[in-house]
Order: C-alpha cells, then sequence, then structure tokens
C-alpha cells in the first residue's frame, strides 16, 4: 500500500515519517506540537532548529514510478556492467 501521507518533526531522531491516513500524520504532528510547545516553556523559548524547520503534514501528490525499461544485449551489458537501463518520472499518486 502506498502510503499517502507524511509528518515531519525536526526534533525527532526519525524526523519524516509517512502515515496511510491523513489522520494519522495529523495526530503525530499535533503530539510533536504540544511536545515541543511543554518544552519551549521549560527552557523559555522555542528550539532554533524547530523554528528553521517547523513541525508539518500533509498529503503526498506524487510518487517516483518507474516509466521505461530498456534491456541491455549481453555483450552490452557485459561492458557496462548491469543488464538495463531504468528511467523514473514523478506520477500522481
Amino acid at each position: 500500500m502506498i502510503r499517502r501521507f507524511f509528518s515531519f518533526d525536526p526534533l525527532d531522531p526519525s524526523p519524516l515519517a509517512f502515515h496511510e491516513t491523513e489522520a494519522e500524520a495529523k495526530a503525530r504532528a499535533d503530539t510533536a506540537l504540544k511536545e515541543s510547545s511543554i518544552e519551549a516553556a521549560e527552557m523559555n523559548g522555542w528550539p532554533p532548529d524547530l523554528i528553521d524547520n517547523p513541525i508539518c503534514w500533509g498529503a503526498i501528490r506524487q510518487i517516483m514510478t518507474e516509466s521505461w525499461t530498456w534491456k541491455l544485449s549481453h555483450y552490452e551489458a557485459m561492458a557496462r556492467g548491469y543488464d538495463e537501463i531504468i528511467t523514473f518520472e514523478m506520477r500522481d499518486v
């Protein structure tokens, strides 16, 4: 299944997360904001990392998708060290 939503929390060790539902993405962002606001109150201010890279969530509109594959001949593959050429393009989810 393609995960159609994301959330970003720059203070988390794994800042970027992908989600199957909008509710999951929003919940992670809301939780991160709540935790960060508590921390900001305790430390007398928001961390600069959070100001420069804010917590956010959203929908993934396009993903990288294989668009074309070219199989090389045996001799070309031996010379190049690979047996096919693949190109990708962005397509709507």
